[in-house]
């Protein structure tokens, strides 16, 4: 399934489980989302609202293409999501990506992705966990940050992620 959203009109997500009703277990496989030409403030895919329970919902197999604002969020009403085998990238066509995926949500797994960023700022991460977040784990990805004092991983607060097999390049100064 291809979804090409090319607009410019605004809209917050391309893609919302969980906007008013729990949805917990979906799964979304093998979508490719194509976010070229987008407006400025459109996201591709949010699991959870903050107050729908979204628990163990997958997102597996998905190219994210040229996202403007953020790939992937994970809300803290959620727990145990996982993201695996994803392409994200953004070819800066437009506007800036913030963070690839955003994540507030306990137990979350991100696995075997490709996240490449072309203009993270200061303030965001390719990966960013915010302070709500605990007890993730990041395995076997590879993460390029190519933004003036971009963060390939970034750690809100409290938040607490266990790391292992990564490949982070930052092509530019930054973290």
């Amino acid at each position: 399934l291809t979804l090409d959203h090319n607009t410019t009109t605004a809209a917050v997500f391309l893609i919302d489980i969980g906007d008013t009703t729990a949805s917990p277990g979906t799964i979304l496989r093998n979508l490719f989302i194509d976010m070229e030409g987008s407006a400025t403030d459109t996201d591709a895919i949010r699991i959870g609202d903050g107050t729908q329970v979204c628990d163990y919902c997958m997102i597996d197999g998905c190219v994210i293409h040229d996202c403007d604002q953020i790939a992937i969020t994970i809300t803290d009403a959620n727990e145990a999501c996982v993201i695996k085998d994803c392409l994200i990238y953004d070819s800066v066509t437009a506007n800036i990506m913030s963070d690839a995926i955003s994540c507030a949500a306990d137990n979350t797994i991100i696995q075997n992705c490709t996240i490449r960023s072309n203009s993270i700022t200061a303030s965001n991460g390719v990966i960013a966990f915010t302070a709500t977040a605990q007890d993730c784990f990041v395995t076997d990805c590879h993460i390029w940050a190519n933004g003036a004092d971009s963060n390939g991983i970034l750690y809100a607060d409290a938040a607490v992620a266990t790391c292992s097999n990564l490949h982070v390049t930052s092509d530019h100064a930054g973290t």
